[in-house]
């Protein structure tokens, strides 16, 4: 077993074991239809980059490829597809191919696609519920081991999403559990290791630098007792990232039929490495939320939170303040109660930070030394927007579970105790208050579904009225959204930057009327009278000859 046991002296210990697996067999029923709801529940889009995940599913199940033709109606107008409306999809030779980035994911997306749209969501179902089985068995079938992801994590909202955080949660649930493993090193463990820290790097590029953050805790207190041998096995998680980072682009190249081969390259942006990790590092960690007030007092919330955790941990604060103190946090983040989003890991995670100040760094040292490598190589190499419009610094997520075996134990010494109880309560009930904002935000996201088929439906009016307009969509994600519903013709994606190439390319040679569909910003700015609005998307034509 790789769970502590009591005779470990220092260590806060989950106690004898408390059954076996069949004891979480109505616990494991309960949280399958938890996640079936939620997933029912789902009935739009959260990120446009579901678009094309969704896109290459579809293709590789109905067609069984991954290249598709591409709009050939567009393509009469745009030979080379630089404005196809499915925005950031690869282009090969007059196909597209939706989805390329880590061909695994598709697949993994496309086997589910199968079972029709919900199915998409089957991959992340059974990967979440796995996680929390595997945690279970980690702490000797444990029911607060099992319940505590779900609870104290944003797991349930990745779940919703069409991309691959919710997937890569099992194995990189089991790199974490393996890395606090305190026979290490073992080589047959490290073979498992080596083959979960590969299949997390298939499904996210922050695999590479998990990867490489497990070999540094690794190594963390070496002793020079048969350093060779640890240091061989503490290398292979780094070596293992390093072949699918490098490997991945010659496999893609081989299934698209392109010659670029280009490595994904994690890092992007206008700032360079230095400037700007500040923001970044506000939005990674603790920004409340976008464009909402009440985001600050989760924000606030937070702060009491921790604060009183510290406090008590520290006996600087009794017992009454300190449950008075947390009582008022996790109070704030009730009135806040919203659908997100929440970017920052801590705001959206308060359950574990509540109970991270009671976690001792000797005993959990590499998994918390993973973790924190991790984050800082995520800090570094992260975009400029880091996520900012997502809940609970996304990408970071692969890196929780390290935080989770570290403070699963502590929550099973500290649940029990009559001084700290109250203040684990406390942060319990901040922590459902955002998984009732992820419902929230589920429940929402169909609302962008009937602003999009309602611009589709305007289009499909005014062509009727104007043969031959043509359609610019100026904003990236809504070109997608319209695609993924079925717009199509003679349709466009020009980014502001590019619409005098456009005009140029396809406007001048053809002529016509053109219909743009912008967001707000762009709209305003834009010459030429309103056609129509549906919700934040104006609709304007003007004439380029």
């Amino acid at each position: 077993m790789f769970a502590p046991t009591a005779s470990e002296e220092g260590t806060h210990s989950v106690g004898q074991p408390t059954g076996t697996r069949w004891r979480l067999v109505p616990d494991v029923a309960l949280a399958t239809v938890i996640l079936a709801m939620f997933v029912l529940l789902t009935s739009g889009w959260f990120s446009a980059d579901e678009v094309v995940m969704r896109q290459q599913a579809t293709e590789l199940v109905e067609n069984r490829r991954w290249t598709a033709e591409a709009n050939p109606v567009a393509g009469t107008l745009d030979p080379a597809h630089r404005f196809a409306l499915l925005a950031r999809s690869d282009r090969v030779e007059g196909q597209i191919a939706p989805y390329t980035k880590h061909p695994v994911a598709a697949l993994g997306f496309a086997t589910g696609r199968t079972l029709g749209d919900w199915g998409l969501y089957l991959p992340g179902l059974f990967s979440v519920l796995g996680s929390c089985v595997l945690l279970a068995w980690r702490f000797q079938w444990s029911r607060i081991a099992f319940w505590f992801p779900l609870l104290a994590t944003t797991a349930l909202f990745h779940l919703t999403v069409v991309w691959a955080h919710a997937p890569a949660l099992f194995p990189a649930t089991l790199v974490a559990v393996l890395v606090s493993d305190r026979d290490w090193p073992n080589p047959r463990r490290t073979g498992s290791l080596v083959a979960a820290v590969a299949l997390v790097s298939l499904l996210r590029s922050e695999g590479l630098l998990l990867g490489a953050a497990v070999t540094g805790a690794l190594l963390l207190g070496m002793s020079k007792a048969d350093q060779t041998r640890r240091f061989v096995l503490a290398s292979a998680p780094l070596l293992a990232a390093v072949a699918v980072y490098v490997l991945e682009p010659v496999v893609r190249s081989a299934l698209f039929g392109s010659t670029s081969g280009v490595l994904n390259v994690p890092i992007s942006g206008e700032s360079s490495l230095v400037a700007g990790r500040f923001g970044v590092a506000q939005i990674l960690f603790l920004e409340p939320s976008i464009g909402n007030a009440l985001g600050q007092l989760r924000f606030v919330g937070a702060l009491l939170l921790i604060g009183a955790s510290i406090g008590l941990k520290t006996e600087r604060l009794p017992k009454r303040q300190a449950t008075l103190v947390a009582g008022v946090g996790a109070l704030l983040y009730v009135v806040a109660v919203a659908g997100g989003p929440i970017p920052g890991l801590v705001i959206a995670m308060p359950l574990i930070f509540t109970a991270l100040p009671w976690v001792r760094f000797g005993q959990e040292k590499r998994p918390l030394a993973a973790f924190g490598l991790f984050a800082s190589a995520v800090l570094a190499t992260s975009y400029d927007s880091a996520g900012g419009g997502d809940w609970g610094g996304r990408y970071l997520f692969i890196g929780v579970p390290m935080l989770l075996v570290a403070v699963i134990p502590v929550v099973h010494h500290l649940v029990v105790d009559v001084d700290v109880g109250p203040l684990l309560v406390a942060a319990a009930v901040a922590a459902g208050s955002i998984q009732v904002g992820v419902l929230l935000d589920i429940l929402d996201r169909s609302g962008t579904v009937d602003v999009v088929d309602d611009v589709i439906a305007s289009t499909r009016v005014i062509r009727a009225e104007n043969a031959g307009v043509i359609v610019a969509v100026s904003d990236e994600r809504l070109a997608r959204f319209l695609y993924d519903r079925g717009l199509r013709g003679a349709s466009f994606h020009v980014p502001e930057d590019e619409e005098d190439r456009f005009v140029e390319d396809v406007l001048a040679p053809n002529g016509g009327d053109v219909l743009w569909i912008d967001l707000p910003d762009r709209s305003e700015r834009r010459e030429g009278d309103v056609l129509i609005s549906h919700g934040s998307v104006s609709m304007r034509t003007e004439v380029r000859r």
